[in-house]
């Protein structure tokens, strides 16, 4: 059997982004699907998401905010002009809301999320049911530069376009004068928390050649979603998947739509650095989201499940020392290659019973801890790092290093008609890092952040 194994870092080009009619994950963000990972109002963080359309035509887009179980929250519709952008606000944890100002570029459907807020007129917002979760953005059409709809790529008013629905053309027939999506969108999050001057950029993971049809649904329909990918030339009336590893890409068609979209989401390892480091307050979180989860009740038999592992090396020296047998023995991994035996340490099925899970890093001289204190996200079960272990003459110091995610003994393996096997499960990772400088004088706490990419790493097992 042929393993074809990489290590992709997220800026890694895999192959064209306007590959046509064929689910892959885009190289550089933009998509006509996308996946926001993570937003929450918790702590005192607001998430400012910004949607972007780079095309020359105006879009139509489903957005379906999700709450941290990936129930869906609410469903919207929103009609952004050709190369423009809509920004909105998630806010305040007491009273979960999104606040966005008028926007002459786009219109927000229905129209009762466009509810006056606060004292200024041009700030509006709409309530949500929940303090964090992910989102769903898919484009569902677009429409031509000439059309009287959106002359040069520019949508007539907000008031006309729920008419269309209410009593218009829309109302008879959803996909009147729209064209199939372009594909040009992209989307991320900054995550702020003002007080303690920290932020955090979530990038949405994209998915190009998602869908060649229109999908034009009313606004608090809650579809199209990541199971509606369509692709109208597939030979056997299924959905193409393209995954790209070493310079080969592999091209697999499925009868389930949803199984293209896991096998271009299929990760069987995540990497990413770490630190702990007790002399500058260092905190590190993993958060890890499985955007398909949400799907297994509608669809008997799909199961992505795995028994999630994770280890860490600390740095010794300039290298990686692993840590094995509950850090009895630090040893250098050998060189391209992972220790063998028990040399990862189980994290346990409960925090990964749900679609959003998070394991906060602590030091083995802190106490419990239950809430995140990054994001205040619930904690499974914190993954506790010694700070040094003593071998003879040599000191191990694991308050910084590498940390690995592995996903394994699958009971249900994802396998296409041709025989390949798609090893992992579908995940989206993100590492949240921030150090605090103490020294400062007046007793001033200054915070550093930032948003660790991961490695991800696919394994595909071949039939011959």
């Amino acid at each position: 059997m042929k393993f074809f194994n990489a290590i992709l870092s997220a800026a890694a080009i895999l192959f064209s982004t306007y590959l046509p009619a064929q689910v892959h994950r885009s190289p550089n963000g933009v998509g006509g699907a996308l996946i926001l990972p993570y937003w929450t109002t918790s702590v005192g963080n607001d998430s400012l998401l910004s949607i972007r359309n780079d095309s020359e035509r105006a879009s139509a887009i489903k957005l379906l905010w999700l709450d941290e179980q990936g129930g869906l929250v609410l469903s919207a519709n929103l009609y952004l002009n050709a190369q423009s952008v809509w920004t909105g606000a998630a806010t305040d944890e007491l009273n979960p809301r999104m606040v966005h100002l008028v926007q002459p570029n786009a219109c927000l459907l229905p129209l009762e999320l466009n509810q006056r807020d606060g004292a200024s007129p041009d700030v509006l917002g709409f309530p949500l049911g929940a303090p964090r979760g992910s989102m769903e953005i898919i484009e569902m059409g677009s429409i031509a530069a000439d059309s009287s709809l959106a002359p040069e790529g520019q949508w007539i008013d907000c008031d006309t376009l729920a008419e269309r629905w209410s009593d218009g053309p829309w109302a008879a027939e959803a996909t009147a004068d729209l064209l199939p999506p372009t594909g040009r969108l992209s989307a991320n999050n900054n995550l702020i928390n003002v007080a303690l001057g920290g932020m955090n950029t979530i990038e949405a993971t994209a998915l190009g050649g998602f869908s060649d049809i229109v999908q034009h649904t009313l606004p608090n329909d809650p579809t199209p979603d990541l199971s509606d990918a369509v692709d109208a030339d597939a030979p056997l009336g299924g959905v193409r998947s393209s995954v790209c590893l070493d310079g080969q890409c592999l091209v697999d068609e499925w009868a389930v739509p949803i199984e293209a979209v896991a096998a271009v989401l299929m990760t069987s390892r995540v990497w990413t650095d770490y630190e702990v480091i007790w002399g500058l307050s260092a905190k590190f979180e993993w958060l890890l989201h499985r955007p398909l989860d949400r799907y297994k009740t509608g669809f008997p038999g799909l199961e992505f499940g795995t028994v999630p592992l994770i280890s860490y090396y600390g740095r010794w020296s300039g290298k990686y020392v692993y840590c094995r047998n509950g850090c009895l023995v630090p040893v250098l991994p050998p060189p391209g290659a992972l220790p063998p035996g028990t040399s990862d340490f189980p994290i346990g099925l409960e925090p990964f019973q749900h679609v959003i899970a998070l394991v906060e890093f602590i030091r083995s001289n802190e106490g419990p801890v239950e809430v995140s204190p990054l994001l205040g996200h619930p904690i499974g079960r914190p993954l506790e790092v010694p700070d040094s272990e003593s071998v003879g003459e040599e000191t191990f110091s694991y308050d910084a290093g590498r940390s690995r995610f592995m996903f394994s003994e699958q009971s249900t393996p994802l396998t296409a008609s041709s025989g390949r096997v798609f090893v992992g499960e579908p995940v989206i990772a993100i590492g949240f890092q921030q150090f605090t400088s103490i020294y400062l004088q007046g007793g001033v706490l200054a915070n550093y952040r930032g948003t660790e990419a991961p490695r991800y790493e696919h394994t595909i097992i071949g039939p011959d």
